[in-house]
């Protein structure tokens, strides 16, 4: 329509005419199915719905499972071993039976602990079918044994069993954090979607309100025309004024029922054809303040929640590099064990519990790998790695440090603004006052209140803009600083 507007064969006057009606229907639809919307509502939607804070919340809870998986080598081992044997003898057939059941389980210091209670039975046929046979020709004898393997060296120390489960535990911490930064930066984006949103509500109501000013106008230039005291001509500007006025209105809208779809998805909604806009229900007012910029560069690198994460992050690979460095030991494992065990004299004895017998042993184990390059290659590795997360951790602390400064600058420049266009606002708010008073009494012309109308619509725009960059800029250095969840009460759970 603003083509349409210059062209010969569509002069203004039949636009204008065109124009009205076709506002009235996407008003009349707009009125229908907008629907209001909170700032908090939004959030609490974007909350429960959004796909990304979906999946680190499983991220979360894989990291949760993953503890209990580096707990499972401490958890005690039960089983039972049966066995039979049959072999042939120059005195008869021999069949052995044997049966142990143990438990065990993987000491904080890395050995293994063993528990073992076995009986061994034996039957002979040729006793057995002798004539001075035993009632009881079967032979047995059990026994009960500890036993001990403990790496002093390669694969020993507390530390080494240990750093699956500190890795987990540091794992579950940088998963929250992530969670924690992925729901920041949600925050941030809903925020300052809704905001926009708020402002092209507003624009639209302050287009509306120069469209009335407009026809206002036109209304006293109709009526010096018809008093003689203007010619027929000078309305003309009017109408054009009109004109452009209601091709800002759709325009408007159109830019509000776009924002208002960007704000859908980040709330996790579908968007299907005749989506309405929403009608924003908080006014994007501010109280302007200037924070500290190295007060508030100090919280966003204590605070910063993917800084947090990263930094969480070198802590594993801190514990990689131990791991991998006593991985390049020798293997020196000492081996021991401890119990008794029973013996009958004789098939068809008993056995006498004070003839058990106690057995031990003890020895060492050393093992060199000559050379071993695996493990100082596993090493090098790993320092390698704890050397990039370093430099992403110091990258990413520069670029925090960086952040918090753009930012208050950006928020110290936008509160002046919002100052500058409070004053402008009240001036040019008495400029159209006076103007207008001058057109009744014929000292200006149209043009002339034309002009201060639209300078009164671009300031009131102005200061909903400069309110509306202030909001953005706030949310975001709160995300940066990590104080976003706490302001909006959002809790990590």
């Amino acid at each position: 329509f603003h083509s349409a507007a210059r062209s010969p064969k569509f002069p203004p006057v039949r636009v204008h005419r065109i124009l009205p009606a076709l506002i009235a229907v996407a008003a009349a639809a707009l009125a229908d199915e907008g629907a209001p919307l909170g700032l908090r509502d939004a959030i609490a939607s974007a909350l429960e719905r959004n796909a990304d804070l979906a999946r680190e919340a499983v991220n979360v809870g894989v990291a949760e499972a993953n503890i209990g998986v580096a707990h499972g080598p401490l958890d005690f081992r039960l089983g039972a071993d049966v066995s039979a044997r049959r072999s042939p003898s120059f005195l008869g057939n021999q069949t052995e039976f044997l049966w142990d059941i143990f438990v065990g389980r993987r000491l904080p210091t890395a050995g293994d602990l063993e528990l073992r209670l076995a009986t061994e039975l034996v039957r002979n046929e040729f006793i057995c079918q002798g004539l001075d046979a035993p009632a009881d020709c079967t032979a047995y004898t059990p026994s009960v044994k500890l036993e001990l393997r403990q790496p002093l060296l390669r694969g020993g120390w507390p530390m080494v069993m240990e750093a699956p489960i500190r890795k987990a535990e540091i794992a579950r911490t940088a998963a929250a954090w992530r969670r924690a930064a992925r729901a920041g930066e949600m925050l941030r984006d809903v925020v300052s979607t809704y905001w926009e949103v708020a402002y092209a509500a507003r624009e639209v109501e302050i287009r509306h309100g120069a469209l009335a000013l407009a026809r206002k106008q036109l209304e006293l230039t109709r009526a010096e025309i018809a008093a003689g005291r203007l010619a027929p001509a000078d309305s003309l500007g009017v109408e054009r004024a009109i004109v452009e006025n209601e091709e800002g209105v759709i325009l408007a809208e159109n830019a509000l029922l776009d924002r208002s779809i960007t704000l859908r998805r980040l709330m996790g909604e579908r968007v299907n054809a005749g989506v309405a806009p929403y009608a924003p229900s908080d006014e994007p007012r501010v109280a302007p303040s200037a924070g500290d910029p190295r007060a508030l560069a100090a919280d966003a690198l204590a605070r910063n929640p993917t800084l947090l994460a990263a930094r969480a992050d070198g802590r594993v690979r801190a514990i990689d590099v131990e791991v991998a460095r006593r991985g390049t030991l020798p293997t020196l494992n000492a081996i021991g064990s401890i119990g008794e065990a029973g013996r009958a004299s004789s098939y068809g004895d008993a056995v006498d519990p004070e003839a058990l017998e106690t057995t031990w042993a003890a020895g060492l184990s050393f093992v060199w790998q000559i050379g071993d390059r695996s493990a100082h290659g596993a090493e090098e590795i790993a320092r390698l790695e704890q050397r990039r997360v370093s430099v992403t951790v110091s990258d990413l602390e520069a670029d925090v440090a960086a952040q918090v400064a753009r930012l208050t600058a950006s928020l110290r420049a936008a509160a002046k603004r919002v100052e500058v266009v409070q004053v402008q606002l009240r001036l040019a708010q008495q400029n159209l006052e006076a103007e207008e008073a001058r057109f009744t009494v014929g000292r200006v012309r149209n043009q002339d209140v034309l002009n201060r109308q639209e300078e009164l619509r671009a300031t009131r725009l102005r200061g909903v803009r400069a309110a509306v960059d202030y909001l953005r800029v706030q949310v975001a250095l709160d995300a940066v600083t990590g104080a976003i969840l706490e302001r909006y009460g959002v809790a990590a759970r």
